[in-house]
């Protein structure tokens, strides 16, 4: 439930490539509205975008950040840096940490991706105040209950980066949630009722297809707008960017990777009008790509590959060396369809791999699978939404109207009445590192310490839950602890993970078992052990992992702590 003094909740969507939100009033929950930026018509979201000065501050954002840098290039102004996909650098990324960097769009500068994420926040959170004041002077923070959105395969590090970003933003811990794309995508199609799916027992699988992320899931609806989760999320880095990535690769493989790199240093601004037309031709119809190619990239090439003059070098792109799929005429580049289609072949068996693996893992079958919906940014793209449709054709596949903000609005459903979800299934098994008594067969190789004339295994994998155990929202798992010594004044505890659920590993130390996170609290003051006894509750099935601890004795303090990778 919401807290009773909130009269505004607001997801936000800070994708890769687009960032959008939505608010409702909680006096009238069931309208629910969503941002509009600057263009014709008015669009719901905009560019992930932001153009910072060489002090590291925000100048502008989204559409207006690739608006005026544009500008800038043409003037041959290289004030301001412009920072694009940068929320890449946080998916699956075992370093992550508020110091990681990312670099501008030409290689040359960079800045930490906590503080584009902040700014990016920030601006939304600023432009969401104006939008709901745009009448009258109403409403402030203070009223807000926020929604932040990630994608469902982002790890537990890339969870807390986030919750640190909503911290930092000025969001207060009790007024803010984070929602997973895929889940919310699945609950606003139900509530939209996409393609009679809402009955009780409908099952479906809900493909987010965005900039960045490809965030798979099944569900089986429960036939009042909720869903139960029929698997762990499942997904990969196959969004809009790997499209790009391979477009680059191609200039890479028909100019020469030293051509492109030397134009990216050297004539940034032609750069950046090459990828802004190749981005034009994505969104739009045409089959065959036709680019305009500077000038100086051709002349960097001809001289790199030894040959002599453009015509040469024209003559060896439309060549069987590059599968004839290549012609350059005069300053245009243009690809074929084959070609370009290429471009989506590693997205679309990348989805198809996936959901097919469901169906060999049991998970679903084709028989209780009713309904594929694939929505998100890159599927208004006709050529991969073709494609998919012949990948998938023993499938029921739907391509909702609009379906990129689908994942905003059910968030806001789900900030709304979290039950909606009512159960999930664990991606990892779960445990903490324990000191207990050596055990000859399962502690051989491990640590080994006296404690108090005993001898101790200290890195003893004591397991909280498995991989892959469906459980419902807020599953508690209660244990009772206590310190070794009572001289303690303080309890460490170290999170890890493997990712099986058979054959556990009995020690940390294990190469399958990797650390998560560590937090300590402070011991209450006592002279025995069983003065410090504490209860240990993990409280699983919600976005992140929460640890809820309390003393049996004395003190009286509660302490929540989220996982956190200082």
């Amino acid at each position: 439930m919401l807290p009773s003094d909130v009269k505004l909740l607001i997801a936000f969507d800070i994708g890769t490539t687009q960032s959008g939100y939505a608010y409702s009033f909680t006096s009238k929950p069931g309208e629910i509205n969503t941002c509009s930026f600057k263009g014709r018509p008015p669009n719901t979201k905009t560019q992930t975008s932001l153009m910072v000065n060489k002090a590291g501050k925000l100048v502008c954002y989204g559409q207006e950040a690739e608006d005026r840098f544009s500008e800038m290039c043409e003037a041959d102004d290289m004030s301001c840096r412009l920072y694009r996909n940068f929320k890449m650098a946080i998916h699956h990324n075992p370093t992550l940490n508020k110091s990681t960097k990312v670099q501008d769009i030409s290689g040359q500068h960079s800045m930490p991706v906590f503080d584009l994420l902040v700014m990016a926040l920030q601006y939304l959170k600023n432009h969401v105040m104006r939008a709901v004041n745009r009448f009258s002077d109403t409403y402030n923070e203070d009223d807000a209950f926020f929604v932040l959105l990630v994608p469902a395969i982002f790890d537990d590090r890339a969870k807390w980066l986030m919750r640190e970003v909503a911290l930092k933003s000025g969001i207060r811990s009790e007024r803010f949630t984070m929602a997973l794309e895929s889940e919310t995508s699945s609950l606003w199609c139900l509530h939209e009722n996409i393609n009679g799916i809402k009955p009780k027992g409908t099952r479906f699988i809900t493909v987010d297809l965005g900039g960045g992320t490809a965030d798979i899931i099944a569900h089986e609806s429960q036939g009042d707008g909720s869903v139960e989760s029929l698997q762990s999320p499942c997904g990969g880095d196959w969004g809009a960017v790997n499209v790009d990535n391979c477009f680059k690769s191609y200039l890479s493989l028909l100019f020469g990777t030293q051509a492109v790199d030397d134009l990216i240093k050297q004539n940034l601004h032609e750069w950046y009008k090459l990828m802004k037309s190749y981005e034009s031709y994505k969104v739009s119809k045409a089959a065959d790509m036709k680019l305009h190619i500077p000038l100086s990239l051709k002349s960097s090439a001809v001289d790199n590959k030894g040959l002599h003059g453009t015509a040469e070098l024209a003559e060896l792109i439309k060549s069987p060396n590059f599968g004839g799929h290549f012609n350059m005429v005069g300053e245009t580049l243009e690809i074929d369809d084959e070609a370009t289609k290429g471009m989506y072949t590693y997205t679309v068996n990348c989805i198809m791999g996936k959901i097919e693996q469901l169906v060999q893992r049991g998970v679903v079958t084709n028989k209780n699978v009713d309904h594929v919906i694939i929505l998100g940014g890159l599927v208004n793209n006709d050529m991969i939404k073709s494609m998919l449709k012949e990948a998938l054709n023993r499938y029921s596949l739907v391509f909702p109207d609009n379906g990129e903000m689908f994942a905003a609005k059910g968030a806001i459903l789900y900030g709304h009445k979290k039950s909606l979800v009512r159960s999930r299934v664990i991606p990892l098994t779960y445990g903490i590192k324990t000191t207990v008594p050596y055990d000859e067969k399962k502690h051989c190789d491990s640590q080994v310490k006296l404690i108090n004339g005993v001898k101790m295994c200290t890195e003893n994998f004591h397991v909280l839950i498995k991989a892959e155990t469906k459980v419902n929202v807020g599953h508690e798992v209660k244990e009772l602890d206590k310190p070794l010594v009572a001289d303690d004044k303080e309890q460490n505890f170290e999170i890890f993970s493997c990712g099986s659920a058979d054959d556990i590993p009995t020690l940390t130390s294990h190469f399958t078992v990797h650390k998560e996170a560590s937090f300590s609290i402070p011991l209450p003051y006592g002279c025995l052990v069983d003065d410090k006894v504490f209860e240990r509750c993990v409280i699983l099935g919600e976005p992140e992992i929460v640890f809820r601890l309390s003393f049996k004795k004395g003190k009286k303090d509660i302490f929540i702590k989220h996982m956190e990778y200082i």
